[in-house]
């Protein structure tokens, strides 16, 4: 038997089957086209998504909420701080108010004759120690408070300049009647002068920038609020 046979030929195509094919090559490619759009397309298509109406309304809705929610933060941040600030200001009111009550009493037992210091030396104690008795603070909040508790209230409120300093005055306050005066002890006059004069320091260096701060603070919360 030959086994040389040459192959069949295949028939040709005809013209119908041509444009068969070549329609379905052109539906392929268009399926293609809008299953996996270029990055052109893509552009284009949320270009145009977002210049359409509801694109617009969606994207000025996501900006409000964002600028309301940047907006509460910084409202809330304000309150934060102006609440600190008038904490400290009321604490530092107070504790100048006992160091001028203190002043006075420092006068007083400069002025006593020897042997009748001691009463103003113990109301100058009394004063350290906030009462309750014997001493009316400011306001009845800080009544039984004592200056070490008002000054380390201001350390935690963030206050650290001078506060060690001033926490260890108050300390040398409160145990410093080592002079004898009769039958009684005394604060040391001098002793007692400087001891005042370095809380007043201490007071003077917060109330007065912390005032000045809270006024301008104010201003500028009246014009943008």
């Amino acid at each position: 038997m030959d086994t040389n046979v040459s192959p069949t030929p295949r028939p040709a195509l005809t013209d119908i089957e041509i444009e068969k094919i070549a329609e379905e090559e052109r539906l392929r490619f268009r399926l293609k086209s809008e299953l996996d759009p270029s990055p052109k397309e893509r552009q284009s298509k949320l270009w145009t998504f977002l210049n359409s109406p509801f694109g617009l309304f969606l994207l000025t809705s996501i900006l409000l909420a964002g600028l309301t929610g940047l907006f509460t933060q910084i409202q809330s941040h304000a309150r934060q701080i102006e609440s600190r600030n008038q904490d400290i200001i009321k604490i530092t009111t107070e504790l100048k108010y006992r160091l001028i009550t203190l002043h006075h009493l420092s006068k007083e037992m400069q002025k006593a004759a020897p042997g009748n210091k001691s009463g103003a030396s113990l109301f100058v104690w009394y004063t350290i120690r906030g009462g309750p008795e014997n001493y009316r603070p400011s306001i009845p909040e800080f009544s039984a408070v004592t200056t070490y508790g008002l000054v380390s209230k201001l350390r935690l409120l963030g206050v650290t300049n001078g506060t060690d300093q001033a926490l260890n005055s108050v300390t040398a306050l409160e145990d410093g009647q080592t002079e004898l005066d009769g039958n009684s002890k005394i604060y040391p006059q001098d002793f007692l002068d400087a001891q005042i004069q370095i809380l007043s320091n201490y007071a003077d260096n917060i109330l007065i920038p912390y005032l000045d701060h809270e006024r301008h603070r104010s201003l500028i919360q009246e014009i943008l609020f």
